[in-house]
C-alpha cells in the first residue's frame, strides 16, 4: 500500500470505530435494558443512596474522530442501568464486571449488533452524585483486524428536570 492509502485505510476505520461507539453512548441514559448481570455484578443495595442523583443531565462522549453529547431527565429508575454499562436497541451488551462503588466504577463486557458485528468494552472511571466518568476501549473485528479505539464518556447533573421544561422527555423504553 502507498502512504495514502494507509492513512485513507487508517482515517475510514477511525471512523467507523468512533461510529460504532457514539452508537453506543447515544443511547446511554435511556438505554435498552442491559442484559441480566452476574451475581458478581454490584449493585445498589436497598436501603442504600444511588450512585447518581435523578434529574436533569448531560452527557458527552468521544471516541477518535467522533464527538456526541446527550440532555436528558434521568429518573431514579435510569440509575442503575446507566451506571453498569452500555446497551442500546442497536447493540445488546452483558458486563460479566460491572462494578459500581465507593465512588469507582469498572466495567468489562461484550456487545453485539443484530448485523453480528461484536465488540469488546473495558473501561474505568469515577462518580458522584452530580458527575460521572469513564475512560476505557473498546475492541472489534473489521476486515479482519482486530482494532481498538479509546473513548471518554464524562456526565454532569445539571438540576432538577422541572427546571428545564423545553427540553424533550425521556425516550420510551424499548
Amino acid at each position: 500500500m502507498t502512504p495514502l492509502e494507509v492513512a485513507e485505510t487508517t482515517m475510514i476505520k477511525s471512523i467507523l470505530i468512533g461510529w460504532v461507539i457514539l452508537g453506543l453512548t447515544a443511547g446511554l441514559p435511556t438505554a435498552a435494558p442491559v442484559a441480566a448481570q452476574p451475581a458478581a455484578a454490584t449493585t445498589a443495595v436497598q436501603g442504600e443512596a444511588l450512585p447518581l442523583a435523578p434529574g436533569f443531565w448531560e452527557s458527552r462522549a468521544s471516541a477518535v474522530v467522533i464527538n456526541g453529547s446527550d440532555r436528558r431527565c434521568l429518573r431514579a429508575s435510569d440509575i442503575e442501568r446507566y451506571v453498569h454499562g452500555w446497551s442500546n436497541s442497536v447493540y445488546a451488551c452483558t458486563y460479566p464486571v460491572s462494578t459500581v462503588s465507593g465512588g469507582q466504577v469498572v466495567w468489562q463486557g461484550t456487545c453485539s449488533s443484530r448485523g453480528g458485528r461484536h465488540l469488546r468494552i473495558e473501561a474505568r472511571g469515577t462518580y458522584t452524585q452530580t458527575s460521572f466518568r469513564v475512560t476505557g476501549r473498546v475492541t472489534s473485528r473489521l476486515a479482519g483486524i482486530n482494532l481498538t479505539a479509546p473513548f471518554t464518556m464524562t456526565a454532569r447533573r445539571l438540576g432538577e428536570c422541572s427546571q428545564f421544561p423545553n427540553e424533550p422527555p425521556p425516550r420510551a423504553r424499548r
